[in-house]
């Protein structure tokens, strides 16, 4: 658990006096949604109440949050410019770290994931799309999202 579900209102409140522009969640599992300087961050929980954070940028903020330390993503947040459309606009809402295993995306090539699978009726819509490096989208191969959500947690190293 990254954060308990009541430290969440505080939490927000912090991170809109550093600058941050508070986003409506896009699915029941989002706790929270944010977009700073740095990029965009979400802190999900699951159906046993557990939380776990989209990217880096997250668990940065809630450690700064906590220990009350500066924190680099203070300020208001900035325009991307370079990739298609649908990939910036998946930046802009998921942040740069990969889906799966929760790392820079720039480390390794990247590209863009189905979470329910088009053969299995999912829709080439973007909020069934998620960023994901080429390497982590192959050992996820075609497996339902119930499952790509737990291989995730494991790459993530929270189960």
């Amino acid at each position: 658990m990254i954060i308990e579900k009541k430290k969440i209102p505080n939490f927000t409140n912090w991170l809109q006096a550093g600058g941050a522009e508070i986003l409506p969640n896009t699915n029941p599992y989002e706790l929270l949604r944010f977009r700073c300087k740095n990029g965009t961050g979400v802190i999900y929980a699951n159906s046993a109440g557990k939380t776990s954070a989209s990217s880096t940028l997250v668990t940065e903020a809630i450690d700064c949050f906590r220990t009350q330390k500066s924190w680099k993503g203070k300020g208001k947040p900035t325009k991307r410019t370079k990739g298609s459309k649908s990939k910036r606009q998946l930046l802009d809402r998921d942040g740069d770290d990969c889906w799966y295993c929760g790392k820079p995306l720039q480390e390794k090539p990247y590209n863009t994931e189905h979470l329910i699978n088009i053969t299995c009726g999912g829709s080439d819509r973007l909020e069934n799309k998620v960023l994901t490096h080429v390497e982590c989208n192959e050992k996820a191969g075609h497996k339902p999202l119930h499952e790509k959500i737990l291989l995730r947690d494991r790459m993530r190293g929270y189960i």
